[in-house]
């Protein structure tokens, strides 16, 4: 009987520990299947920003209506899909920046759709563009801050 405890405390402790090393081998890979998601999604949003930028631009300062980023993905980002992703894996205030740039970017194809006179380019100092860069500012940032890059001012 003596010799039946230490050899149950054994095999009881090696379970114990293999059952710990499997939950935390499984913990790692879903942090680094997290983190790929992440950085994946990262990329949409920053391409989406950057378009974002040139159609700015385009809309204040003229030029040609050539997105070279969008042409190389063979279609416009699915807004949607995009919002879904950032919802699930990112973080409240990237959430936040990220609905701020939506609704500056609606209310400014609003305005261009209704109010802007096609003819002619839109005041770089008209308070929606004002907005819009804000909020595209506000969104890089935040998604820099989330994935641990260099938050550049």
């Amino acid at each position: 009987m003596n010799e039946l405890v230490p050899a149950v405390i054994g095999v009881v402790g090696t379970l114990a520990g293999t059952i710990l090393g499997v939950t935390i081998q499984r913990w790692q890979q879903r942090a680094a299947m997290l983190q790929d998601a992440r950085l994946a999604l990262y990329s949409e949003v920053f391409i989406e920003l950057a378009s974002t930028e040139r159609w700015i631009d385009r809309m204040t300062v003229g030029g040609s209506d050539y997105d070279p980023i969008k042409s190389r993905q063979g279609s416009q980002p699915d807004l949607g899909a995009v919002s879904g992703r950032v919802l699930l894996l990112s973080t409240p205030p990237t959430r936040y920046a990220w609905d701020e740039y939506l609704d500056a970017l609606h209310d400014m194809q609003f305005y261009l759709h209704e109010h802007a006179d096609r003819s002619k380019l839109v005041p770089s100092d008209n308070p929606l563009v004002v907005r819009l860069r804000g909020a595209v500012k506000d969104a890089y940032q935040a998604v820099r801050t989330e994935s641990g890059m260099k938050v550049t001012h």
